[in-house]
Formats: structure tokens, sequence, C-alpha cells
């Protein structure tokens, strides 16, 4: 239901041309190994007017979220120097002041409940699109998020 209010609200400020898409103040970090992934999921926020950098390993988003202040983190659940749930963790030491929404894009549904246990303090698990499948599929997940930041 809190998901169906935050898209809600999402929907009646696109049609208005405000809120927070409307007047960039986002700010995604995209932590994935593929550049193809990266590129069209990186494009699908670039259309929706919200800002995407991207790091490709743990290290490199922990040192991009210690310049900058993201509203969202979408992280594949295997990085090269760790995983998601390290990185979560890592990034609530690090970030005193503003800990942003954390989602995992995974190919694995079965990974989603093991991700999603409270102690991990993931907030979302999107699971890429299949075959036939738009990555447009994930943008309710992925709006409902960003005015969770709000």
């Amino acid at each position: 239901m809190e998901r169906d209010q935050h898209l809600a609200h999402a929907l009646l400020d696109f049609m208005n041309n405000n809120g927070p898409v409307r007047s960039g103040d986002i700010k995604v970090l995209l932590v994935t190994t593929s550049a193809a992934q990266e590129k069209r999921l990186g494009n699908l926020l670039t259309k929706i007017g919200v800002s995407a950098v991207s790091a490709g390993n743990m290290e490199d988003a922990l040192k991009n979220t210690n310049l900058t202040e993201y509203s969202l983190i979408i992280s594949d659940s295997v990085l090269p120097d760790g995983d998601a749930v390290t990185l979560v963790s890592r990034l609530r030491k690090a970030l005193k002041s503003h800990m942003p929404r954390f989602m995992v894009w995974s190919s694995s549904p079965q990974k989603a409940t093991d991700l999603l246990r409270p102690e991990n303090h993931i907030d979302d698990v999107l699971i890429k699109p299949g075959p036939g499948t738009g990555i447009e599929s994930m943008l309710p997940s992925i709006i409902a998020g960003i005015y969770q930041t709000r």
C-alpha cells in the first residue's frame, strides 16, 4: 500500500510537471560490472530526468558516496570485490548524515528473500527483466524508491 501511495504521488507530480524527478534533484549511483546493463539502466534513468553515475565495484562506490550525496543506489548483488550486503553495511558505517535508498539488481528471484532480510538493510530487490520484457518494467520500483527518499 505504501508503494502505491508513493507511485500515486509521483504520477500526480509527473502530470503537473513537478516533483523531485522533474526538478533534477535526484542522483542515482549504479554499481554494476556489466557495461551493457549499466548503459540500459543509465539510459532509462536519463530518459526520465534522473542523473546516474556508475561505479564498477564496491571501492569505487564507496569513493563516489564520499564525494556526492545520492538519493538512491542500485547495485548488482555480486561485485568483483564483495557483494551488495557488504556494500550496504560499509555504507551505513561511512555515511553519517544521509543514507540513500539501497536497491539490489538481480537476475535471480530466489535471492530476493535472503537479500531483503531486515539485518541486510536492503530496501528493495529489482529483478532484471527477462527476454521480451523491457527494462521499463523496473520503473515502478525505482520511482517508488525515489519518492521514499523525500
